[in-house]
């Protein structure tokens, strides 16, 4: 399977507590591709990169850094931190090489990232906190990411238990499919099937050829409905 890193690169200069910080933005999203089943899931993860400069000198102390994500560039909700809870937001220790950094949002060392953000949000924002001083505005995702939402298609999810909500039919482990309910102008079943409440009206089968039909509670047919063409 194919990967397709995409890069955004941003430019916002501040005042962090008496140090001028210059941190460069680099947003790296991971392409999800249409996948089967039998395809390895990829990492759900963004890794986001940047360079610290301390008074126009590559910063090389640890950094504590906040990553956030909003629902809004200015309030709103918070959707995903890296660390902490949404409530109470924690800081990542940051050690820069040379000033360059880089953090990867979902994996091992920061909370999971759910894709679903991506599915129900149309923009989402990254605050980053630096030393305890927000950088403004916040920077909004730009698309990469949201192939996140690859594994929907128009935004419904694949099931194999038939679930009440719309959704995309997929086999079973043993390549079955279940249905709540299905109408069909042309129906061909071929080797065993199983039918719990089936309920037909007004229709007229031409040609019907049935190996073995088992009733379990019940049949019932109008009469003179079935004939016998020999």
């Amino acid at each position: 399977m194919e990967v397709f890193w995409h890069k955004i690169q941003d430019k916002k200069t501040a005042s962090f507590l008496g140090l001028g910080l210059i941190l460069c933005f680099v947003f790296v999203g991971i392409y999800f591709l249409t996948q089967n089943t039998s395809a390895a899931n990829p990492p759900q993860i963004i890794t986001y990169q940047g360079k610290l400069l301390d008074n126009g000198l590559s910063a090389t102390t640890t950094k504590d850094i906040s990553f956030v994500l909003y629902d809004d560039p200015v309030v709103g909700s918070s959707l995903y931190t890296a660390s902490g809870t949404l409530g109470v937001p924690l800081t990542v220790a940051i050690e820069p090489n040379s000033g360059i950094f880089s953090i990867d949002l979902g994996g091992s060392e920061t909370n999971s990232l759910d894709p679903e953000i991506f599915k129900n949000y149309g923009s989402v924002y990254l605050e980053v906190i630096v030393g305890g001083e927000t950088l403004s505005p916040r920077r909004q995702i730009s698309a990469t990411p949201y192939a996140f939402n690859a594994k929907y298609l128009d935004g419904v999810a694949a099931s194999s238990t038939s679930p009440a909500a719309t959704h995309i039919v997929q086999t079973d482990s043993s390549g079955n499919v279940n249905l709540n309910n299905a109408t069909s102008t042309g129906l061909v079943v071929s080797g065993n099937s199983s039918l719990a409440t089936t309920t037909i009206s007004s229709s007229t089968i031409t040609t019907a050829n049935i190996n073995n039909l088992v009733v379990i509670t019940g049949l019932s047919l109008p009469n003179d409905s079935i004939t016998d063409a020999m």
